[in-house]
């Protein structure tokens, strides 16, 4: 799942990227992991052994040792483009890494894929309409070359906002209009957790079938939406009690429980902790 990813991106290198009509930009193998998104124009990316069209809103992300080629698909193309590790290893340098041409033989990986990440890094992802992205990409680029007090720490963690990003769009396999319908479901969720929410009555709001609502939020989270529900509660019924000054009764109305013993039930199932020992401890 991808609440128990552990990454911590490492940016080695952000900049803007532009190639000029018709350039190519010959096959090279990254040391490091690559993302390059299209800001302007139209581009043709060559992966191993498959290409792609790049249009403006795309983001395409190579791993470590598969050979890629840039080259602008007519007018002049810009890129927002960056350089990571997944996980910063002190030994290897922080300076950029140069690709290796290709054709070289077993390079020397800095970030190479290991076998406990998500699956879906292991190769290339190309994920069309990431509009959303821009500014958290062009917000690293920015970051990186002020090179203020925290500027690495801040590219990391944007970064890593991208890659939950890429992870969520390639693990539900939804398209991007879906995307967006799931949000509004989660948002409306979690804006309404104090009432009953049934699968029926969400997907009869949203006009959606209940078996369609169910796969899509059980893509997004990997849960179906009656568990999903019951975390959006105990999430606010535990920020609650952190707050303090407020009644079991009164947090069982406002996260959507039947009664305080069905909250205190809920609760203790989950966390295996009453909530008014938690709040006498851990909690305050």
């Amino acid at each position: 799942m991808i609440e128990q990813l552990d990454i911590d991106p490492f940016v080695r290198f952000a900049r803007y990227l532009t190639l000029a009509p018709g350039q190519i930009n010959p096959e090279v193998i990254p040391l490091d992991r690559r993302i390059f998104f299209v800001l302007e124009g139209r581009a043709k990316a060559r992966l191993r052994d498959r290409s792609a069209d790049l249009e403006a809103g795309d983001l395409l992300y190579i791993p470590a040792g598969v050979g890629y080629e840039l080259a602008s698909a007519g007018a002049r193309v810009n890129f927002a483009a960056l350089n990571f590790d997944l996980r910063r290893d002190p030994s290897a340098p922080d300076a950029p890494v140069p690709p290796s041409p290709a054709g070289a033989s077993s390079p020397a990986l800095i970030d190479p894929c290991r076998p406990d990440e998500p699956e879906q890094l292991l190769s290339p992802l190309l994920l069309r309409d990431s509009l959303s992205q821009s500014e958290k990409i062009c917000e690293v680029v920015q970051e990186y070359n002020c090179a203020d007090l925290g500027s690495r720490r801040m590219c990391g963690a944007l970064c890593c906002e991208i890659l939950v990003y890429c992870l969520r769009r390639s693990v539900s396999g939804l398209t991007v209009g879906a995307v967006d319908l799931t949000d509004r479901v989660m948002d409306y969720v979690r804006e309404n957790c104090r009432y009953p929410l049934t699968n029926a009555g969400v997907a009869d709001l949203f006009g959606l079938h209940p078996n369609y609502l169910a796969s899509l939020i059980k893509k997004r989270t990997g849960l179906p939406l009656h568990k999903y529900v019951t975390r959006v509660r105990l999430n606010k019924a535990l920020s609650l009690l952190e707050r303090g000054g407020v009644s079991m009764e009164e947090i069982a109305s406002r996260c959507g429980f039947w009664d305080s013993a069905h909250f205190s039930r809920t609760f203790s199932n989950h966390f295996g902790v009453s909530p008014s020992a938690w709040a006498g401890s851990s909690g305050r």
